[in-house]
């Protein structure tokens, strides 16, 4: 802010201002005014911030802003799940997958594909991402730990034939869990399964699912036998 240079005769109860004090209110002006111009003197309404500091609050502000990525309350913080769903063997018209990949930031990708990868004609994969709630990654760890999903070794059955099929691969804490296909489980585990593909697929926004259903009826009306 430049200083206002002082024009009255008179200040403060009226009295009159000598000549030498007059100057002098004048020369204190000019040398604030060049102060300030010259950056030695701080003017009104700015910091001056050294070079350390500037950097110290740089990297405070990156910290934290770091931090923001993941906050759970329970959840560690490398957690991710994997949820792969396949029709099954069906003709290559009506044949899909999909695949939701969650964490382990607060982050999700979707990928489908319709037909088969090794029969023609076989359309680009689309791949979209979304944003997940924290709350729900909380909710979601917390479901896994009560359930006993953190385990290397599943009870398995003579496997189903035909019909569709998924499999999940869960990452917590430094360790990578591959639970086995649900065509495979015992059937009270492929209840608890069941329940939490139900509930990763519920963190994909319903718009995603929308378009995907969309593109695999396009991908039926063209297809040519």
């Amino acid at each position: 802010m430049i200083p206002r240079i002082l024009t009255a005769k008179t200040f403060g109860g009226g009295k009159k201002i000598g000549t030498v004090r007059f100057r002098a209110i004048i020369q204190i002006t000019a040398i604030v005014l060049l102060l300030s111009i010259t950056g030695a003197l701080p003017v009104a309404g700015c910091r001056q911030v050294s070079k350390d500091t500037a950097e110290i609050e740089s990297v405070e502000l990156s910290a934290s802003t770091d931090a923001l990525s993941t906050q759970y309350q329970t959840a560690p913080e490398d957690l991710s799940i994997e949820l792969y769903w396949n029709t099954g063997p069906l003709p290559p018209r009506y044949h899909y997958y999909y695949l939701i990949d969650i964490g382990p930031v607060l982050e999700g990708k979707f990928e489908f594909l319709p037909g088969y990868e090794e029969y023609p004609p076989v359309p680009e994969v689309w791949t979209i991402g979304f944003s997940v709630n924290e709350a729900k990654m909380d909710e979601l760890y917390n479901y896994l730990g009560k359930n006993n999903f953190f385990r290397d070794k599943w009870e398995k059955i003579e496997p189903s034939i035909g019909g569709p099929h998924s499999y999940m691969t869960i990452t917590a804490n430094g360790q990578k869990y591959d639970i086995p296909p649900d065509s495979e489980l015992k059937p009270e585990d492929t209840k608890k399964t069941g329940e939490i593909a139900d509930f990763v697929r519920s963190l994909v926004p319903e718009d995603i699912w929308t378009e995907m259903e969309k593109r695999q009826k396009e991908f039926e009306e063209s297809y040519e036998d």
